[in-house]
């Protein structure tokens, strides 16, 4: 509907709705899959940050790390897979 109206993207078939819905569903995934939660200062090269982060009860922050890092490792998986389906209808629809 808004590529008929603007033209922005140059979308006129099918294929090309689909390699752009997997196109922004696996970049998504790249994100969450290349960027894992950061574990804190402790590797900062600021010495501030270093004596701060020396000062912090590590264990419940690990937990909340670990949990945040299994939660993208399964929204990787979940959007890697749905996006899938509009690769396979894109190349179908341009080689059928």
């Amino acid at each position: 509907m808004i590529d008929s109206t603007t033209g922005l993207f140059g979308i006129r078939f099918i294929s090309d709705y689909a390699f752009f819905t997997a196109l922004i569903l696996w970049g998504i995934a790249a994100l969450l899959y290349m960027y894992p939660p950061a574990a804190g200062f402790g590797s900062s090269s600021n010495k501030a940050e270093r004596v701060a982060d020396s000062m912090v009860d590590r264990s419940k922050s690990d937990k909340v790390d670990t949990l945040r890092e299994e939660e993208n490792s399964q929204m990787f998986t979940k959007l890697f897979i749905a996006g899938v389906p509009p690769m396979a209808l894109c190349l179908l629809a341009t080689y059928l």
